[in-house]
């Protein structure tokens, strides 16, 4: 290799020690040499090959801390929503991960430093929001830890998780959709709110350079008039999405059963997690009969809201 001899192995390099020629290794010192490897607390190991990234390899590492993602010499902590099912990571995930680590080329480092007190604000208005999770993603999270409690390495709990998933009916899978509906306009909501709050202050720094121009510099009134543009385009996006967002949607027939039930759960002081795992346990065994009963008030819901349109 580039840097000396080694051996690879299930997707992982060791390094040959100098004393062992590489012609005359036999496969009792290549199994010797993986297993001192593999024994060194740290030694890693390869989850997941995800492809590549700029020529280099992208792939997901169990570390000694940890699963993390690996490109070349940036290595990049996984997404949250991810700690417990790293092999679920994909590439565009991890080269999203792996720019936020390496740092951005051609932008010189500025010379004045903030104070800690204004850096902690930025990075709080700056960080996006939590990403919601898919469906699947949400029922690996529930169902994970009673195979790690058998065991499992990571590799056989995926597979298991993923028979588990394709096993299920799509009525079994309804509670999980519905979670991950819920997740998806909660993140919708917040990501609005970070963009206008970014737009506000785009909006403010552009009033401020327009307010007080430089006596003769037509160049700051171009930039100003730019940025006002620019911000206002951005404002008219971010309403447009949030009268797409706040549009009144018709409930489920699942959620129709929640609001139902919830208060006699929430009765017994239960915490808001077994409250619905508790009601989507009571939804698998619910009859038809029982079901048409919320479906009919689904019906009636949408031709509420179909009223409400055309009255307007």
């Amino acid at each position: 290799g580039r840097y000396g001899q080694f051996l690879l192995y299930q997707g992982t390099y060791r390094s040959l020690p100098a004393s062992d020629d590489i012609f005359a290794i036999d496969c009792s010192r290549a199994v010797e040499i993986i297993n001192a490897a593999a024994a060194s607390p740290r030694s890693t190991r390869v989850l997941a090959e995800l492809g590549e990234h700029e020529k280099q390899r992208v792939a997901v590492v169990k570390g000694r801390f940890g699963p993390y993602i690996k490109c070349g010499s940036v290595n990049a902590p996984l997404p949250e929503h991810l700690r417990d099912s790293p092999e679920d990571c994909t590439l565009e995930e991890a080269i999203e991960a792996i720019k936020l680590k390496s740092p951005q080329k051609g932008k010189a480092s500025p010379k004045k430093k903030s104070s800690p007190t204004a850096q902690a604000k930025d990075d709080k208005s700056a960080s996006p929001s939590k990403r919601s999770r898919s469906s699947y993603v949400i029922f690996c999270a529930e169902k994970r830890p009673q195979l790690k409690e058998k065991g499992l390495e990571f590799g056989e709990i995926s597979k298991e998780l993923s028979s588990m998933w394709n096993e299920l009916s799509e009525e079994d899978k309804t509670p999980y959709v519905e979670m991950a509906r819920l997740e998806k306009l909660k993140y919708q909501e917040a990501s609005e709110e970070d963009s206008k709050s970014s737009t506000m202050k785009k909006a403010g720094k552009a009033s401020k350079t327009a307010s007080s121009p430089r006596k003769g510099s037509s160049a700051t009134k171009k930039a100003a008039e730019k940025s006002s543009k620019k911000s206002s385009k951005k404002a008219a996006i971010s309403r447009l999405k949030s009268i797409n967002t706040t549009t009144k949607r018709p409930l489920s027939a699942y959620l129709h059963f929640c609001r139902e039930k919830r208060p006699l759960l929430a009765q017994e002081g239960l915490s808001f997690g077994e409250i619905s795992k508790r009601l989507a346990e009571k939804w698998k065994v619910v009859d038809k009969e029982t079901k048409s009963k919320y479906e009919d008030m689904v019906r009636a819901e949408r031709l509420s809201l179909g009223h409400e349109k055309e009255a307007t």
